[in-house]
């Protein structure tokens, strides 16, 4: 129990560094880097790397909650394939596109095609790491096994006295 706890917080914590680090690279792209004397250099990755811990506190104080949930219903119903980790994220995505939305004021910033690609490409990586840490193990308990080998049992239908089938008494074989 503790080891599903442990992969879902670490799942959690990469899909958030995930997420920052795009917007990241979306902001500062590193292409500038190598114009820059070493001194500004390190300055610049030294501000890049206390800019990545503020964003991933950030959004990880958004997608846990939310993550959590999302968690709970992959494990349960052992969805470990790789496209429903990438809905999730883009659903968390598109969640803290709106909240964004509705926060501004009369000046829209985030209504623009480019805020869209950032909000969707989070929640792809976001979803992917998620995935790669944590979502690709979902539903597996001790030994290896998932929680249950057998589908869940559905009532099978009652016959009817009218669909019982009369034995013959020809039992000869054709």
């Amino acid at each position: 129990m503790l080891r599903h706890v442990l992969r879902v917080s670490f799942g959690l914590v990469a899909a958030s560094f995930a997420a920052a680090l795009v917007l990241i690279l979306h902001v500062m792209p590193l292409a500038q880097l190598p114009a820059l004397d070493s001194s500004a250099q390190a300055e610049r990755l030294r501000g890049l790397a206390e800019l990545l811990g503020l964003i991933t506190t950030q959004i990880a104080l958004f997608i846990v909650p939310f993550g959590l949930i999302a968690s709970a219903v992959t494990e349960v119903n052992r969805l470990r394939g790789v496209f429903s980790f990438l809905v999730i994220g883009l659903a968390l995505a598109a969640a803290a596109y709106l909240i964004q939305f509705q926060s501004e004021s009369e000046m829209r910033t985030v209504l623009n095609p480019y805020a869209m690609q950032v909000f969707a490409l989070q929640g792809l990586a976001g979803g992917f790491a998620y995935w790669l840490f944590a979502g690709r193990f979902a539903g597996w308990r001790r030994g290896g096994g998932p929680f249950r080998t057998d589908p869940i049992p559905v009532a099978a239908p009652r016959l009817k006295v009218s669909d019982a089938v009369e034995p013959t008494g020809n039992t000869a074989k054709r």
